[in-house]
């Protein structure tokens, strides 16, 4: 699962899956790739299973993520499973 909610202070970010090698990291190069700063995270596992509210703001404004074409890709890269590809994220 993955949802996005822009609100007041910052862009809340879920997710919820398969927990992994690696996964951290993934998620961590796809953030950095969409010029979000990370300003807070709540990270848990359970057996197999993965799952973290991220709170973001843009990089470059410190403002939540209100327009809709940017969450709109930023849920698109998340979506489309860039997240596991080795290779890390696309353009």
């Amino acid at each position: 699962f993955i949802g996005i909610q822009p609100s007041n202070g910052n862009t809340s970010i879920e997710l919820t899956g398969t927990d992994r090698p690696g996964l951290l990291s993934e998620v961590s190069a796809v953030l950095a790739y969409l010029k979000c700063n990370v300003v807070n995270v709540e990270l848990w596992t359970h057996n197999t299973r993965a799952g973290a509210m991220i709170h973001v703001t843009e990089e470059a404004t410190g403002l939540p993520i209100n327009d809709p074409q940017r969450l709109s890709v930023t849920l698109d890269v998340f979506q489309v499973g860039r997240v596991g590809s080795r290779s890390g994220p696309e353009p």
